[in-house]
């Protein structure tokens, strides 16, 4: 049978099959050997390509053709397919966002348009005949020599099979900026190649430096808050036990800057706190802290004291700085401050009830005639049988259910529902009448009074929470817990019997609010807790969020579900940018890591609709609702009406994503 039998009319190239097939066998006679590759049919026709050896051979003086086939469809799909993938590498190598390079034998020999434009070239030609070392400058931000890291980043690679890093780059101009890089190490056919993928991360690193500085230091004067303050602290204690001196804890509170404030404007009042941070900042020495605390309220560390006289000689020209006139545009405002001093070691404590101490120092001084300072005497301020009766009063008035609850509605501002309440105490003192929380939780701070009042409201509210159920009402009661209460070893147990001795109560409508402060001293152990809180049901809330001391690192590692925006921010986002500037982050941040968001101490229409347009729909305040009993609360919500303006917003598609 001749070959073009079992062959289609024409081979791949066009030629015919015939023809061809003759010119390779009388090829094959005259050579040893003949390599091809040829196309049959199938028996069903279906084309097959092959590869054919035709071998001339004499078999009994007669001469013969040997062909040996060789299927080649799967080495042909192959090909095919490394083909694609090669294209699509290439075609994903070209188009990406990201800058992405080819190094091998120490240069860079190939690149995208990204890494052209990322390095300020003006085509591959120029950035590929650069050298790698010239693209980076001297040495790195950690000091070492960026040849040599360079080398230890390769040798990573290999060794690992991939780098992820932070690195130093200088475009053309010699301008230098951050990138995220990715080295990815490929050995093919002994060819050594790195696979660099790199990310232009200047506007992040930016981002991350402004976050900071909102964490670290007051956004209105510049100082440092109660976290740097705390940070602050700990090196201050740690440098005078070691040089056997006393640290100066003081806490400062301007007198007569309410006026001001209330009678010029919260503008006016905020240039005061500016130059007030100044002059104190120009008085102390070098290696002295001043902290704003809020609102008007400044701490001091001062260090290396060897005696009272030298302490309050500094106090003393702090003083004098500040009762000097401060002049405002066309006004003079005379101001001047009170302030509590505390001295360690004597007074031998941790940074909060040392600032306690200096507060209560302060109390002394205000009621001596202000502009003054005072000591805080801790051995007999703790004996006081003052404060030993009153701790004594409150304990009696636990057990003569003498505190009650009030509930302050919380709502989503778009829908005007009613989704929850804050539970907040209040003392019916038969005496004295109702009081607010002011009036007696400072005084029983850091005593077990606190943890027996703070157990109190917890099982009043999941009463309360529990009457709501039956009502069929499904909302979400959030009650504010004491840090030392918090900390207690009991307290996860006490918060677990209180649920079920109420156990018709669904945990998940139990809501727990806390301060970031209470994470200063063990920020893995309040971590753990709340932890093991949650899985209980109940819910976590960071309570005044943003007011001097929030940090990166509490969002981070405290798995609380909400924020808390402070009133203090959202009184003043409607005329001071610096606020609203404030309130935009920390809305930021809740989206950023995926927090719920709610503010507190919504007081107008005006303020919900600001709230509304940067993203937060869920508000509590005096324009929304004052504090009221329980009996209160079933029927407010029945009658409340929506704002028509934050209603009308909503339809209209005013505002942004919900948080």
């Amino acid at each position: 049978m001749h070959p073009t039998k079992i062959s289609p009319d024409k081979q791949p190239d066009g030629r015919s099959s015939f023809e061809k097939s003759n010119e390779i066998m009388s090829k094959g006679y005259l050579e040893s050997s003949n390599y091809f590759e040829w196309t049959h049919l199938k028996y069903d026709g279906s084309p097959i390509m092959v590869e054919a050896m035709l071998t001339p051979v004499s078999i009994n003086n007669e001469d013969m053709i040997h062909v040996i086939w060789r299927d080649l469809t799967d080495i042909n799909k192959q090909k095919s397919a490394l083909a694609d993938s090669e294209q699509r590498y290439k075609s994903i190598f070209d188009d990406s966002a990201d800058a992405t390079l080819i190094l091998e034998a120490g240069r860079f020999t190939n690149c995208n348009d990204a890494a052209v434009q990322m390095f300020g070239f003006d085509n591959k030609e120029q950035l590929l005949s650069t050298k790698t070392i010239e693209l980076s400058p001297v040495s790195q931000p950690d000091g070492i020599e960026s040849i040599v890291k360079a080398r230890e980043c390769i040798a990573t690679t290999y060794n690992k099979g991939t780098h992820r890093f932070e690195w130093m780059y200088q475009r053309k101009d010699a301008q230098t900026f951050p990138v995220e890089v990715v080295m990815t190490a490929i050995i093919q056919g002994g060819r050594k190649i790195i696979h660099f993928v790199m990310r232009d991360i200047t506007e992040f690193k930016s981002q991350q430096r402004e976050l900071r500085n909102l964490a670290h230091y007051d956004v209105l004067t510049g100082l440092p808050n109660r976290v740097l303050f705390a940070d602050r602290f700990a090196l201050a204690i740690a440098h005078s036990r070691r040089t056997e001196t006393q640290l100066a804890v003081c806490f400062l509170d301007l007198d007569n800057f309410k006026p001001v404030n209330d009678g010029y404007g919260h503008g006016i009042g905020d240039e005061l706190l500016k130059q007030v941070a100044a002059r104190i900042s120009a008085t102390i020495r070098d290696e002295d802290t001043v902290s704003r605390q809020g609102g008007d309220e400044f701490a001091l560390l001062l260090g290396e004291l060897k005696s009272y006289q030298q302490c309050e000689n500094l106090i003393n020209r702090v003083l004098y700085t500040l009762s000097e006139p401060f002049i405002i545009g066309d006004n003079t405002h005379l101001i001047g401050a009170s302030c509590g001093i505390t001295l360690y070691p004597s007074d031998d404590n941790d940074i909060d009830i040392l600032l306690r101490h200096a507060d209560h120092a302060m109390y002394d001084a205000k009621i001596s005639g202000k502009n003054r300072f005072a000591f805080f005497d801790a051995n007999t301020e703790l004996l006081s049988q003052e404060h030993t009766h009153f701790l004594a009063q409150v304990s009696q008035a636990i057990d003569d259910i003498e505190f009650v609850l009030f509930y302050q509605p919380k709502i989503n501002m778009k829908t005007g529902e009613m989704f929850g309440a804050e539970a907040l105490i209040r003392w019916q003192k038969p005496e004295e009448g109702l009081l607010s929380p002011v009036d007696f939780l400072p005084k029983i701070e850091s005593s077990q009074v606190m943890v027996d009042l703070g157990n109190w409201v917890i099982n009043a509210a999941l009463t309360q929470l529990e009457q709501w159920c039956k009502e069929g009402k499904r909302w979400v009661v959030s009650i504010n817990i004491d840090a030392y209460h918090f900390m207690q070893e009991s307290f996860f147990e006490d918060l677990k019997q209180a649920l079920e001795r109420h156990s018709d109560v669904p945990s998940e409508l139990f809501e727990i609010e806390i301060l970031e402060t209470i994470a200063f001293d063990d920020m893995a152990k309040v971590s753990k807790l709340i932890y093991r809180c949650q899985t209980l049901g109940v819910s976590f809330a960071l309570d005044d969020f943003g007011t001097g001391y929030s940090s990166l690192t509490y969002l981070k590692r405290l798995p609380v579900q909400w924020l808390k925006i402070d009133r203090t921010f959202v009184r003043d986002i409607l005329d001071d940018e610096e606020d609203f500037a404030i309130v935009e982050g920390i809305i930021s941040l809740a989206k950023a890591f995926k927090r719920d968001v709610i503010a507190e101490g919504v007081e107008s229409t005006e303020h919900g609709t600001a709230l509304m347009a940067l993203g937060c729909y869920n508000a509590q305040g005096f324009g929304i609702a004052k504090p009221m009993p329980a009996e209160s609360v079933t029927e407010w919500d029945s009658s409340y009406q929506p704002d028509k303006i934050w209603t009308h917003h909503a339809k209209l598609g005013l505002i942004g994503n919900e948080l």
